[in-house]
């Protein structure tokens, strides 16, 4: 199958095709961004009326190929919340959030793995692993029982019960480590290493990425939701340096929303 988008590494530039089962740059480690040869067409962006509100309904817009089905619970379309009283406070009239709560296991988590495991299987991969410290691994367990493949989540001893208990009711594998979530990356790249499992862990392949952390479909629904309304700004939460996904790359998905005019 002929994939219409390539790979370019984030950092050195390098690109390659979207075959098989991509990781990190060869070259220098850093990870892949999806980049697409060419903008979905009118025709695109009529259909989007007719279709559901899941992130789905921009598969153009999406790393999924022509009659490709995604690996999907229904995430994406979440709602926007006004917030009024809070933008009268700070003089921001139309402030809202994004409530990513609303998705299928919880968190964004459920975009960027949805859209990792729908590639991941249509490379052929049949095994997951990703570290978590609570919502990836729900999401991972979630999806690779939808996908019929097996996961395996490595997290801290110290993750709370309720996250540990959704991970197992989702049937995944689940290794716990004494330690931190960094240990449970090293737990988890030295298992994909041994077992040929793909490692979804965070910016470790491009997938994830594109459908979570990319943000290129929340800020179509945000857009769309607003009733396309030229905005101000946007804000994304960013707990460490390890969480620059979230809000590097939606600031070029929403240029790029603009650029296309995708509103249609």
């Amino acid at each position: 199958m002929t994939l219409p988008w390539t790979l370019q590494c984030a950092s050195c530039g390098a690109t390659r095709d979207a075959a098989g089962l991509p990781g990190v740059c060869e070259r220098c480690g850093q990870p892949y961004l999806v980049r697409y040869d060419s903008a979905p067409g009118p025709d695109a962006k009529a259909r989007l009326r007719e279709r559901g509100w899941t992130m789905w309904r921009y598969r153009e817009w999406l790393p999924l190929a022509d009659g490709e089905a995604p690996v999907s619970l229904g995430e994406g379309g979440t709602p926007l919340v006004a917030l009024r009283r809070l933008g009268a406070k700070y003089g921001l009239p139309e402030l809202a959030l994004k409530d990513e709560g609303t998705n299928p296991t919880g968190s964004f988590k459920a975009r960027g793995l949805a859209a990792a495991v729908t590639r991941a299987v249509g490379g052929g991969a049949r095994r997951f692993v990703v570290p978590t410290a609570g919502n990836a691994g729900i999401a991972l367990a979630a999806y690779a029982a939808r996908a019929g493949a097996s996961a395996r989540v490595y997290a801290p001893r110290s993750t709370p019960p309720t996250i540990l208990a959704q991970i197992r009711a989702f049937g995944a594998e689940l290794v716990l480590v004494d330690g931190h979530i960094g240990d449970c990356g090293t737990e988890a790249r030295a298992y994909a290493a041994e077992s040929g499992a793909v490692d979804v862990s965070t910016l470790r392949e491009p997938y994830r990425i594109e459908g979570g952390c990319g943000g290129r479909r929340r800020a179509c629904t945000a857009c769309r939701r607003a009733a396309a309304r030229p905005w101000c700004g946007r804000s994304s939460p960013a707990r460490s340096a390890v969480r620059r996904g979230p809000t590097r790359v939606p600031w070029r998905r929403v240029s790029e929303f603009r650029r296309r005019s995708a509103t249609g």
